[in-house]
């Protein structure tokens, strides 16, 4: 092994590192509980989905949500996640929040409102010590999202210490796809059966020699805005295999609106 490939090596493992989702790696596989509250998927019943029309609808909102993480293993209990979903008073700024149940922030995403839809501008992962800021916002909530006709952006992806904001930690780049993948009945974990349309975003970025692969899959419903949501994320460098990551929210329950709150920075 030469020193030049150590080197390479050594920054990649670094850059992996710190692009870890949550920072852990995952063992073993989603509880069965998740998986058993989805029906089959069924081909698109229509001619079009609308994720922005249907996430702005559901704020404000605060849900609870329960957390499925493989890294627990198949039969651990999940815990308890709140989502909050705040839309400013200009109503072009939308806010995203994961909180614990102590009220502990674990993600933050910001999303500004562009023609095709909300798009994200920068999310927060207070875990990681990390605000990652996309460039230019990258669409996640098309207004239209038609079956087999996927919506695809490239970015830039700016990683920045969350305790010195103005200094850039990491830079990279990524390609995002957006596309409705059907219909699909989602079965909370209080029993009630929601018909909600299927949306998969598809994050594919690189950051030197890490490499960073992430599937994120939305269960969206009228007037309930996100009922369930899974992550699959792959980091590898070199080739080699760094970490994976499986985690899933399943709606418990809704709680009462949020308040509506200025998301202008």
């Amino acid at each position: 092994m030469t020193t030049a490939w150590l080197a390479r090596w050594t920054v990649a493992m670094g850059l992996a590192t710190l692009l870890l989702l949550g920072g852990c790696a995952a063992a073993g596989t989603i509880p069965s509980a998740f998986e058993q509250a989805l029906g089959p998927i069924q081909p698109a019943s229509v001619d079009s989905v609308f994720p922005a029309a249907i996430l702005e609808a559901a704020a404000p909102r605060r849900s609870e949500l329960l957390l499925f993480d493989a890294a627990h293993g198949a039969e651990s209990s999940p815990s308890r996640v709140q989502l909050r979903i705040e839309l400013n008073e200009r109503r072009d700024s939308l806010l995203l929040e994961q909180r614990d149940a102590s009220d502990r922030l674990l993600q933050r995403e910001e999303y500004v409102r562009a023609p095709q839809g909300w798009a994200l501008a920068r999310s927060t992962t207070p875990k990681r010590a990390v605000l990652t800021e996309y460039v230019p916002p990258m669409l996640q909530f098309p207004r239209a999202l038609a079956p087999q006709e996927p919506v695809e952006r490239n970015v830039q992806v700016l990683v920045h210490p969350l305790r010195n904001p103005s200094s850039l930690q990491q830079r990279g780049r990524a390609a995002n796809r957006v596309e409705f993948v059907g219909q699909q009945t989602v079965h909370t974990a209080q029993g009630q059966a929601i018909d909600a349309s299927l949306v998969r975003l598809t994050f594919t970025g690189v950051f030197g020699l890490a490499r960073v692969q992430r599937v994120t899959e939305l269960w969206l419903a009228p007037r309930l805005g996100v009922v369930a949501l899974r992550v699959r994320e792959r980091v590898t460098a070199l080739g080699a295999l760094v970490s994976a990551i499986d985690q899933a929210l399943l709606l418990d329950r809704q709680l009462e609106a949020s308040p509506t709150v200025s998301t202008s920075r």
